[in-house]
């Protein structure tokens, strides 16, 4: 069930209340992980730059079957839907560089020595592409990501925007450990032109690298660009496919409420297809 008493007023004019017993309608299980995910990454990210500020949260358990999560309001700041294209530029603010590309190294390793990594998704026993055990000559490389952890689901519509500056980052409930061109590959598909995206993929990844590297020194020696592109070229094609979903179900949702407009429409295809193409083009 859901109330949203300020229709398509920003994410925190929304007051929602969400039900894990409703008729076996709704997911229970996987909204409880969700949800519980997101509360345990605020209870560790607390002061971390980038992260709103929760004043409350709960976990739903066996229980009680209401969770909550009260955050800040940052005033003037908004989300951006998917049919709005991020320049370049904005693709290289510092908050979305530490949300995406491992800036929660310090919770992660609070995650770590407080749960297992079961907890939020263990990521230390899969490969760039997040399918297939780490082979010996892949450890080494790794070792930098074992304990960071990935937003997973880093778009523009999970990015509060103030005057085309990101001012935080939030939706939380996919958080694990892993890879930060997990997050690349789904920010730059769902938020670029593909024309533009496939003119400064090359050029974004070493900006990531040197931004990634003075955040963490210890991966300055196993972190290069011609890692990153090897990452991004076996996550792309599922990582991909995921965004292509996403971009659907966000525009849905985006103008479910609004006229028919050809040009959003349009901008959001054009991103699907330029995605579809690039998987076939990798498999050709």
């Amino acid at each position: 069930m859901t109330s949203k008493p300020a229709e398509k007023k920003g994410s925190f004019s929304r007051v929602c209340l969400m039900e894990c017993d409703s008729n076996g309608r709704l997911p229970a299980k996987l909204i409880v992980k969700y949800h519980n995910t997101e509360t345990l990454f605020y209870e560790h990210a607390r002061n971390v730059a980038g992260v709103p500020r929760i004043f409350l949260s709960r976990p739903l358990t066996v229980d009680d079957r209401k969770g909550i999560i009260c955050m800040e309001h940052l005033e003037g700041a908004h989300t951006r839907p998917v049919y709005e294209n991020i320049s370049i530029e904005e693709m290289k603010s510092r908050p979305v560089i530490q949300a995406g590309n491992g800036y929660f190294k310090k919770a992660a390793d609070t995650h770590s020595k407080t749960y297992s990594n079961d907890s939020l998704g263990a990521g230390n026993d899969v490969n760039a592409s997040g399918t297939r055990p780490v082979t010996p000559t892949s450890r080494k490389s790794h070792d930098a990501f074992h304990h960071l952890l990935v937003h997973g689901d880093l778009y523009s519509s999970n990015i509060l925007w103030q005057n085309g500056i990101v001012k935080a980052v939030i939706d939380y409930q996919m958080v694990h450990y892993g890879n930060p061109v997990e997050d690349l590959v789904r920010l730059l598909t769902t938020g670029l032109r593909v024309s533009e995206r496939k003119a400064h993929t090359t050029e974004l990844l070493d900006y990531y690298r040197r931004q990634i590297t003075s955040l963490i020194p210890d991966s300055e020696g196993s972190l290069t660009v011609d890692w990153l592109w090897s990452c991004y070229e076996k996550i792309f094609p599922m990582a991909g496919l995921w965004a292509m979903i996403s971009l659907h179900a966000s525009f849905e949702s985006a103008t479910s409420h609004a006229p028919p407009d050809s040009i959003k429409l349009k901008t959001v295809v054009e991103k699907i297809h330029g995605i579809a193409t690039e998987i076939v083009e990798m498999f050709s």
